[in-house]
């Protein structure tokens, strides 16, 4: 994959509200997206903020492992 393709592939990106919240948002954006949106962030009193996952769900699907189509990336939480 050439850097051109890198920077222009589109990464699934999978929403929730909160921890509880197991109904995937989902939309597709580009590496240069990402990164912009990775950028900024917002501390929480505690730990029941907005999270996300570079994953592919099965349409109107719940957050578990066996409804998962593809994960885009690999992150860490440190």
């Amino acid at each position: 994959m050439s850097s051109d393709e890198a920077v222009t592939r589109l990464i699934h990106v999978a929403s929730f509200a909160r921890v509880e919240d197991t109904t995937p948002r989902v939309s597709t954006v580009t590496w240069e997206e990402l990164t912009r949106r990775l950028s900024r962030h917002k501390v929480w009193k505690d730990r029941n903020g907005e999270l996300w996952s570079p994953t592919e769900y099965k349409p109107g699907t719940t957050r578990l492992a066996e409804n998962v189509l593809a994960l885009d990336a690999f992150v860490l939480d440190m």
